[in-house]
């Protein structure tokens, strides 16, 4: 995978048109809510996955979810509606372990990531934004900036009218 680095903003991308932007601009909102941040839990369901419809995800949780998918290998199977994967994802990979950590560290929060059966990344996007994790300031920037974000899309349309 090309790294590119212009006009001070990160991007990453791939065959597919998933990518991945991280903005410059100083983090001061978490993006979570005050209840999440008083209970010390940032809860994620995540029900479906980040395939080829045109969309940009710039809140916290998505951000979060999608690169527990991605260093969970783009997919995960057959998972139980009310079970929280992060231990097991944690004991599988040591990304996962760096990112939760890096998110209580930033926000005095631990994670807890659910899912209902199948959720996914498109195949052709998968490992997409693995280099954030060779530099915790960049992590931290695409997490919680709220300029930062991923975008999904077709490589095989343009995307529809008014997409930005």
């Amino acid at each position: 995978m090309n790294t590119q680095i212009r006009g001070a903003v990160f991007e990453t991308n791939s065959s597919s048109s998933h990518s991945v932007t991280v903005s410059g601009e100083e983090v001061t909102d978490f993006g979570l809510s005050q209840d999440e941040l008083r209970e010390g839990v940032i809860r994620i369901r995540q029900d479906d996955g980040f395939h080829w419809g045109w969309q940009r995800f710039h809140d916290t949780h998505s951000k979060i979810a999608y690169l527990l998918l991605q260093v969970a290998g783009g997919y995960i199977e057959d998972a139980e509606q009310d079970v929280d994967l992060v231990p097991s994802l944690v004991e599988k990979s040591e990304r996962a372990r760096e990112l939760v950590e890096l998110v209580k560290e930033a926000t005095g929060c631990r994670v807890e990531f659910y899912v209902d059966g199948w959720v996914s990344i498109d195949s052709r996007s998968r490992d997409m934004g693995l280099d954030l994790f060779n530099d915790p300031w960049l992590m931290r920037q695409f997490l919680f900036a709220k300029d930062s974000y991923i975008q999904t899309g077709n490589d095989n349309e343009t995307p529809p009218p008014g997409f930005k």
